[in-house]
């Protein structure tokens, strides 16, 4: 769900910022806030809320320390990750008020952010999940996954996860209208 996201925050982003939005339909003022809504839901509450409040503390546990290294690197992307979210926000505010001023910063913010999610998430893929499965125990990981996938399957019983999944569907054909 988060690549097709991304895909169409950038597609939205790139008309956003060019010049000839002549031959494509407007975007809505508020798209980019409704871009929001699956960043502070999806992304920051579902994905890093199990990185933060799950894997990180298990690796704790296992004397790996937060602050410097592979786990310090990642939440400090975790953390850019939501200040640009929220540099989103204002902008797209902004751009929702009618000042057209706003659309160069709100697509700047926009792709920094796209820019910072995809190799972060490759980042977790090769690099922190391996780590994760050399440093803790076979019985500790069995519990994080058990964990981790009782989080999501409760996200995913939730009103909210199903709006986010309907607004990811309709962002990405909204963005990729022409």
């Amino acid at each position: 769900m988060v690549l097709p996201f991304l895909d169409a925050l950038e597609a939205a982003a790139r008309r956003l910022e060019s010049r000839h939005q002549a031959s494509a339909p407007p975007l809505r003022p508020s798209f980019f806030l409704d871009a929001s809504e699956f960043m502070k839901s999806f992304i920051e509450g579902c994905h890093h809320r199990k990185e933060e409040g799950l894997l990180f503390r298990a690796l704790e546990e296992a004397g790996v320390p937060q602050l410097g290294g592979l786990m310090g690197e990642v939440l400090a992307e975790h953390d850019e990750c939501r200040r640009l979210s929220q540099q989103v926000i204002a902008w797209a505010e902004r751009l929702a008020t009618g000042d057209l001023g706003s659309r160069a910063a709100l697509a700047w913010n926009t792709l920094a952010y796209v820019r910072l999610i995809r190799p972060h998430m490759a980042k977790e893929e090769t690099a922190l999940f391996p780590f994760a499965d050399k440093t803790l125990t076979v019985a500790r990981q069995e519990d994080l996954a058990q964990r981790c996938d009782r989080l999501e399957a409760e996200y995913e019983e939730t009103e909210l996860y199903r709006r986010c999944r309907n607004l990811v569907r309709s962002l990405h054909s909204e963005a990729r209208s022409a």
